[in-house]
């Protein structure tokens, strides 16, 4: 090859692969079309724009609210002094003359009565921590279901790691050593639960109950032989203010992936027809 054949060849542009020739005409189309619309038709871009914007912040919204409400409960039990803490604040507390030791009972109302509250809908997490020394008697996240260390009545199922329950169910520790311990349980999108400490039986205990969704009250009993012996009744439940805001975004954007969707396909509709192009019908003479 001859110098002036290198020189030509090296000079000569590389021919381009012919998926980024298609889509390099497919920008040059879309940039085309953008500037038709926003010279002949300014108030359908800027209404396509504030369009664009608002579907944003709806996705952003449903994303951020995807799971709903958590709700982290914490009851305590120090001699003759429980106490009931939700979403850290102090709701509850009285003195009983209580067993001086016993188990765990959680019980779960119906998750499946309110379908309108976001999913997943029952008991997170639940953990068991001494107050003296900090140690964990007892933990589990419900990933895999409910542990075999439990005793369970009722129609539980897990979903993406929380644990709900049709109908009203219970899950019980009954035959270990805990005098002053503290329970810290996490519930997801729930209607009402009890927390059931120095738990002898289902009869003789000290019950915290609690319904956060709309009656929110909550309280202490003691109850012995299935009486109640004394009750402290709690305040008013304060909720976490974002975990509330995060419920209601979630409850009211729930339908939002569908219309996304349709949305969506609407929209590749139209690009289709506007890079294919719409055959025109002659008009009758």
């Amino acid at each position: 090859m001859t110098e002036s054949e290198e020189m030509q060849e090296l000079a000569s542009p590389a021919e381009e692969p012919a998926g980024n020739a298609t889509w390099r005409g497919l920008a040059t189309r879309l940039r085309q079309a953008t500037h038709r619309l926003w010279t002949q038709r300014p108030y359908r871009t800027i209404g396509f724009a504030i369009f664009l914007v608002v579907n944003l912040v709806l996705l952003a919204g449903y994303l951020w609210s995807c799971g709903g409400q958590t709700v982290h409960v914490r009851v305590e039990a120090d001699g003759d002094q429980f106490t009931a803490y939700i979403d850290g604040k102090l709701h509850a507390e009285g003195e009983f003359d209580a067993p001086n030791q016993g188990g765990l009972i959680l019980i779960l109302a119906d998750t499946h009565n309110l379908p309108s509250l976001p999913e997943p809908r029952g008991i997170d997490s639940v953990r068991v921590t001494d107050l003296d020394t900090d140690e964990v008697l007892f933990e589990d996240d419900f990933s895999s279901g409910y542990g075999p260390e439990w005793q369970a009545s009722g129609a539980f199922s897990g979903k993406n790691g929380v644990l709900g329950v049709r109908g009203r169910g219970a899950l019980a520790l009954l035959d270990v050593p805990w005098r002053d311990y503290a329970v810290d349980v996490k519930y997801k999108n729930i209607e009402a639960s009890t927390i059931i400490l120095r738990a002898q039986d289902s009869r003789t205990d000290v019950t915290y109950s609690f319904r956060p969704f709309r009656h929110l009250d909550n309280g202490l009993t003691l109850l012995e032989e299935g009486q109640v012996v004394s009750h402290a009744p709690g305040r008013r439940i304060e909720l976490s203010k974002s975990e509330t805001i995060k419920s209601l975004v979630a409850m009211t954007l729930n339908p939002y992936p569908f219309v996304l969707l349709m949305m969506a396909l609407g929209f590749v509709a139209v690009v289709g027809l506007l890079f294919t192009g719409v055959p025109r019908v002659p008009l009758a003479p």
